[in-house]
């Protein structure tokens, strides 16, 4: 018992160290984003921005006029969806429609391939317009016009072959799911992604915005290369680093739209990310030591409701909500509202569940289907 709670003890302090780290790596990350982009080249280089697309709301086809609204002269798009019967279809074609065709195309298809996402790049490209920077982002983000100046800003840095962006969270609805997932985001993925930022060199991408030099996707076989992998933003970072390039954490950031509805699918879209997460990079199960709510409430529940205990709980939950506060108002400028401190302790808690259901199992739903994760970090569709 002496050593549980001990073992107990030292999560509850590296969750306070962590908290404090947090807050000041979020400080510089925020006073960095605020500075001004790079001035371009003379001659700026021409970027092919590429977004696949699947289903449809109002919130995506907000996301892709904000994409299209980013400035940037040497610029082109493509937007794709799986087939004429997926919702995206439609805003695909709407905004080819509305746009010269020689700098919006729409295409509509998929290349075979495990990863479908994968898949849909690779279709994308086939027919796209040659450019000398790639911009690969996820349908469910938002940028700031001068996104695609920093990017390319960055990529111009000696040696760097793709820089990748942290992304924010934030609810297109007041359901319940939503605001679990906008607060795993702003509470937990971004706070460590900005830490990382700070502390190693990157050998990994965030699928949230992906900007490759064209040169340096093939130098590494393509998307090709990862298009049957789950967690293949991760892979192809690893490839690019593998070639000896250098990868950059962008002071862009990403605002991505939360649309779960339920708590069951907040559950379920997080197990899946922590089942990838556990195949490819094992070492961030280690992030459960840092969860303060569920030791907190482990210690009380195990230690006794003495003073010390209390003392500790409590300021490792006041800590937890001031790091909250703190990220989500001051660092990514988003509102908070009163019931989300409440509710990102909850979440906390559920993690903790998420954390041990990852554990088993090596099945995830991906696209609507079940998908196996093969111990050579491939996926393979299961067969019903």
């Amino acid at each position: 018992m002496t050593f549980l709670l001990n073992f107990i003890w030292f999560c509850l302090y590296s969750s306070l160290g962590y908290y404090v780290a947090a807050c000041l790596a979020g400080l510089r990350f925020a006073l960095e984003s605020a500075a001004s982009p790079k001035p371009l080249p003379e001659r700026p280089p021409s970027v092919l921005l590429l977004r696949p697309l699947h289903g449809f709301s109002e919130q995506m086809l907000e996301n892709v006029r904000n994409l299209l609204d980013v400035d940037y002269p040497n610029k082109k798009f493509v937007f794709g969806a799986t087939s004429e019967h997926d919702g995206s279809a439609l805003i695909a074609r709407e905004i080819e429609r509305d746009h010269p065709p020689f700098d919006v195309v729409a295409t509509i298809g998929q290349s075979r391939a495990g990863n479908p996402k994968v898949g849909k790049l690779l279709w994308m490209l086939g027919r796209a317009p040659q450019a000398e920077i790639l911009v690969m982002s996820d349908a469910d983000g938002a940028v700031r016009r001068d996104h695609v100046r920093r990017l390319v800003g960055e990529l111009a840095e000696e040696r760097v072959g793709l820089v990748t962006c942290i992304y924010c969270g934030r609810p297109a609805v007041g359901d319940v799911g939503a605001r679990l997932e906008a607060l795993f985001i702003n509470t937990d993925f971004a706070p460590i992604a900005i830490l990382s930022k700070y502390l190693e060199s990157a050998r990994h991408a965030y699928a949230s915005c992906i900007a490759m030099k064209k040169s340096v996707l093939d130098s590494i076989g393509g998307l090709e290369a990862v298009k049957d992998c789950f967690g293949d933003d991760l892979v192809l970072g690893r490839k690019v680093a593998d070639a000896g390039y250098r990868i950059k954490v962008s002071t862009a950031l990403v605002i991505m739209t939360t649309e779960e509805k339920t708590v069951f699918d907040f559950w379920r879209h997080q197990l899946r990310g922590w089942r990838v997460d556990r195949r490819i990079r094992p070492i961030s199960l280690g992030r459960i030591l840092i969860n303060g709510t569920f030791w907190a409430c482990a210690l009380l529940a195990i230690g006794g409701l003495s003073a010390a205990n209390l003392k500790l709980a409590a300021g490792t939950l006041a800590a937890r909500l001031i790091m909250t506060a703190f990220m989500t108002l001051l660092v990514f400028r988003l509102p908070l509202k009163l019931g989300d401190l409440f509710l990102v302790l909850f979440k906390d808690l559920l993690l903790a569940g998420i954390w041990a259901a990852s554990l088993i199992g090596n099945t995830v739903e991906w696209g609507g289907r079940q998908r196996r994760l093969t111990a050579d970090g491939k996926m393979q569709e299961v067969s019903m």
